[in-house]
């Protein structure tokens, strides 16, 4: 495997131990541990973005276990959210477990359309935590703005292409079956 391609799990491997780091914070301390999430999501959100640029810049398309379940990382990055806004008392545990059972559920039924469904669900957690700190934890509510603005800038054609496919999925959502 190329250094490149390691790099590349390792800021992915990273990514996992901070998702397990979050959900123990929300356990352990609560609501005064939002400043640290915050930017231990910030450091996270950055992981995203490089693990990324570096395994498209390995010198062969190369597959590794852990790049092959990038996305899977990324849902546990949003179970980490969703852990630490319901043991720090922003949301009501029991609308968190609701939550998680209806997007599995959801994304069983759509499995064609999987990647559409988790956006759905992944996206408004994000929102929410960015809001969550903007009221409690301004400094870091803030930060975390400006570090999604400034991705979205300094990633605008993969950002657009992104937007554009997100929306030419939720029209043939409309047109899909649900999967038996």
């Amino acid at each position: 495997m190329s250094p490149v391609k390691c790099l590349a799990d390792l800021l992915t491997s990273l990514r996992l131990l901070l998702a397990f780091v979050i959900a123990y914070l929300g356990y352990a301390a609560g609501a005064s541990a939002l400043p640290l999430v915050m930017g231990l999501l910030i450091i996270s959100w950055t992981t995203d973005s490089l693990d990324g640029f570096f395994a498209r810049k390995a010198p062969e398309p190369e597959h590794s276990w852990l790049g092959d379940h990038d996305a899977d990382v990324d849902v546990c990055m949003f179970l980490s959210k969703l852990v630490y806004l319901a043991f720090s008392g922003y949301i009501d545990p029991m609308a968190a477990w609701a939550y998680v059972l209806i997007a599995g559920l959801t994304v069983i039924r759509y499995r064609a359309r999987a990647r559409f469904v988790i956006l759905c669900f992944v996206v408004p957690i994000g929102a929410l935590m960015i809001w969550v700190a903007v009221q409690e934890a301004p400094v870091w509510g803030w930060r975390a703005v400006w570090w999604c603005l400034l991705a979205m800038v300094l990633n605008r054609d993969r950002f657009s292409v992104l937007v554009r496919q997100f929306f030419a999925d939720m029209r043939s959502m409309r047109s899909t079956k649900p999967q038996e």
